[in-house]
């Protein structure tokens, strides 16, 4: 049975969250995916560890509202 944090662990491993900073820069759908990475795993963890501070609650506010980080 899969867990939300083996599935995260999963997808740490995968494309999105292995491309070089190079490739990230030239690649808009892949910056993107990086992303959404990053927001489902602060998503995710906040509900199991709780609620997280600093730079993690940053995260997690605009993972709550993307549209901020929009030009």
């Amino acid at each position: 049975m899969s867990s939300p944090l083996k599935d995260l662990a999963a997808k740490w491993t995968s494309k999105d969250a292995t491309a070089s900073r190079a490739a990230l820069l030239n690649d808009p759908a892949q910056q993107d995916a990086t992303m959404q990475l990053v927001f489902d795993t602060e998503s995710q963890t906040s509900k199991i560890c709780g609620p997280p501070t600093g730079d993690d609650a940053l995260l997690l506010q605009l993972a709550k509202f993307p549209k901020a980080m929009e030009p």
